[in-house]
């Protein structure tokens, strides 16, 4: 699920929306922004499979003449209608591209997350594997000592930090409903080289949680 669109800036000043103006008013060019929020929060591929020209016109918000706005939305192309009737935003794969693969990039996250949680579950069961392995030895093997056996200092490693992507800080932000913005987030540690203070960062979603606070 995306959270945002592009919107060009030069979008009130193009001779389209001028047109849009024109004929409907600022009314329409807001109703088509909303259009466009609506169909990448429910529809990211751009087709509104299932909706009628009322439903387009209650997603935009449109509070004129009943089929004004999706009549002239069809006619001069802000929409299009597809196969079967359906009805689809114009060109909303070239112009909101990462609308249109949130859905590919969401799966590839997954993926790596999967992936990564085997590789340390593996390590772990297998860590423990070789720890009962090795007790059961040393209780069946090791001679009797009359003085207590002093441990040796036990040595931390962590974990090599690996930087998130945009949408894997999104994820987490959304799941944790927080207002922290992600491209906010990864440009700030990006530009200081992911770095806590004079420290490399080793856990990024403890420093989203310091951002919430803040």
């Amino acid at each position: 699920m995306s959270r945002d669109i592009r919107l060009d800036v030069d979008f009130l000043g193009n001779l389209k929306t001028r047109k849009l103006i024109r004929e409907l008013g600022d009314h329409g060019a807001v109703c088509m922004i909303r259009l466009w929020s609506y169909v990448a929060l429910h529809h990211p591929k751009g087709m509104m499979n299932g909706m009628t020209a009322d439903d387009l016109e209650d997603a935009a918000g449109w509070t004129g003449e009943r089929g004004a706005f999706s009549a002239y939305a069809l006619r001069m192309r802000w929409v299009d209608q597809v196969q079967d009737g359906h009805l689809s935003i114009h060109d909303w794969n070239t112009y909101q591209r990462w609308v249109f693969r949130s859905e590919e990039r969401s799966a590839v996250a997954k993926a790596a997350a999967d992936i990564r949680w085997n590789k340390y579950r593996n390590h772990t069961l297998n860590a423990k594997g070789m720890h009962n392995a090795c007790e059961e030895h040393a209780e069946s093997n090791a001679p009797f000592l009359s003085s207590p056996i002093t441990k040796s200092k036990t040595i931390v490693t962590h974990k090599r930090f690996t930087i998130p992507t945009i949408e894997e800080i999104r994820e987490w932000c959304e799941a944790r409903k927080n207002t922290v913005d992600a491209e906010k987030f990864h440009a700030h540690y990006t530009a200081n080289g992911w770095k806590v203070g004079k420290n490399p960062m080793r856990n990024w979603k403890a420093a989203i949680v310091t951002w919430e606070k803040s």
